[in-house]
């Protein structure tokens, strides 16, 4: 091979073994779950890459191994990968307190709004005394059914207490709830008069948004994160994940795909509309009061002394 050909080859294989890392450091990996999130990621990828910014993507099938949601974050801890897009604040609190770790959300994603739907009644106002009501058996999952059927009437909780089955104080119908796997959802659909199942879930089933008999909007606050190690949170490449993820391409991309089933929970920003290129040495971003890096923030738009959601 003639000399200027072999010099060439060479700079090519270069750029291509460092193309995914950047100076000094391992490329960042980035841990999804199978599904909308995963999809959501590789688009993200796909957009960071035409301005130079790479990142691995390792995803996780937790719809057919539930182990997996667990897996994904011994993972974080362990250092196996860099941050992970799945998991709303009761789950993180939870997480934190059990494995432990000290996780912190560098950001928002997504709302996968959860609904309450039945195929053997039109209405709740049709919903008859001892009804067989199935919700999800995970902490998080059995909060935020509870907490909606208490926003549709139907029970009332202890506001002083954690929702949870022992923290209904009326439940006026008698209704049967029933805490079961997440997985499981579609087919206690089928046996009972209700259940209650998120929008990724109930898409596998066939079901829209528009099916359900109600459901969580863009107010709920079970955000799906971007999480990573407390350590890690000043970190530039996922300072700029962050960037991307949020940017106005991602919105459309959600909006476009998933058309009302994903709600994009970041609000519009001047600077997801900027290039980004521009700022890939800057340093992280303080809010205006100086106290910590604007990426990191909660529902509602406040944020507590160390920076992770409420």
């Amino acid at each position: 091979m003639p000399l200027k050909l072999t010099v060439l080859a060479g700079l090519l294989s270069a750029l291509f073994l460092t193309g995914c890392s950047r100076p000094g450091g391992p490329v960042l990996k980035v841990g999804v779950t199978r599904g909308p999130q995963a999809e959501i990621v590789a688009a993200v990828k796909e957009c960071a890459g035409r301005e130079g910014f790479f990142f691995e993507i390792v995803e996780y099938d937790a719809f057919e191994f539930a182990a997996n949601y667990i897996k994904i974050n011994t993972d974080l801890k362990e250092g196996k990968i860099d941050l992970n897009c799945f998991q709303n604040q009761l789950w993180l609190d939870e997480v934190n307190k059990k494995l432990p770790a000290d996780f912190v959300a560098a950001g928002q994603c997504y709302i996968n709004p959860m609904g309450i739907y039945s195929v053997r009644h039109a209405a709740l106002a049709e919903l008859p005394a001892n009804a067989a009501v199935f919700i999800p058996d995970s902490f998080a999952g059995t909060a935020r059914a509870l907490l909606l059927l208490a926003k549709a009437g139907l029970v009332a909780l202890d506001p002083a207490a954690a929702p949870t089955l022992a923290s209904i104080k009326d439940n006026p119908l008698n209704l049967k709830i029933t805490p079961i796997d997440a997985s499981l959802l579609n087919e206690g659909l089928l046996s009972g008069d209700l259940a209650l199942i998120s929008s990724d879930y109930a898409a596998a089933a066939g079901l829209a948004l528009k099916d359900a008999l109600m459901a969580e909007d863009s107010d709920s606050p079970f955000t799906q994160l971007i999480v990573t190690g407390a350590k890690n949170a000043h970190d530039p490449r996922i300072i700029k994940f962050v960037r991307y993820y949020q940017s106005e391409s991602t919105r459309r991309f959600i909006e476009d795909k998933y058309k009302g089933r994903l709600i994009p929970a970041w609000p519009p920003l001047a600077l997801s509309r900027l290039s980004l290129r521009a700022k890939e040495s800057a340093a992280p971003m303080d809010d205006a009061s100086g106290s910590g890096p604007a990426h990191l923030y909660t529902v509602g738009g406040e944020r507590t002394g160390k920076g992770t959601p409420t």
